[in-house]
């Protein structure tokens, strides 16, 4: 019997079996489905400017992306931003990506097929390709989606732009 590859991530956080950075938290939503699933991602960061970026740990753009942008974050205040991660466990294998993600500051989520499936019917977006971008504005309404890589410059511009309303 194959052991999912949540479950046995959520047994490394329940017993503390993961580097802990304060610049990246890996978020535990095995189980959740629905509004909770939901709540549990993006409803808890009502009040500030979420980017939403989805991609996968063999994605040769999503990491040239991840790499380009990644200096840019530091100039937003983490009370007025959060950086969401979004893969699943059929695209990112749970020992690849438990060794990129350090390097990535933000909310890190590893979800199943049918959450991922919830969550962008949810947010109504289209991922048609990675990675793709969602920035929501204070009040979680979309502001920008793009699938492929805008440019670190065009991304902050879009942050500073929901920020700003």
């Amino acid at each position: 019997m194959k052991t999912s590859t949540l479950v046995i991530l959520s047994i490394l956080l329940s017993f503390g079996q993961l580097p802990e950075n304060k610049d990246y938290r890996i978020n535990d939503v095995q189980g959740l489905e629905g509004d909770a699933l939901f709540e549990a991602i993006i409803g808890k960061e009502k009040g500030k400017v979420v980017l939403v970026d989805f991609w996968f740990t063999g994605c040769p753009p999503c990491r040239v992306a991840n790499a380009r942008f990644e200096p840019r974050k530091s100039a937003f205040d983490p009370e007025q931003v959060t950086f969401v991660y979004i893969t699943t466990e059929s695209a990112s294998p749970l020992d690849t990506w438990l060794t990129m993600i350090p390097e990535l500051s933000g909310e890190h989520y590893m979800l199943n097929n049918r959450q991922y499936s919830y969550l962008v019917q949810r947010l109504d977006v289209a991922v048609r390709g990675y990675p793709s971008y969602l920035i929501l504005d204070r009040d979680g309404e979309k502001t920008f989606f793009q699938t492929g890589f805008p440019g670190a410059r065009s991304l902050s511009r879009r942050i500073n732009a929901a920020l700003a309303n």
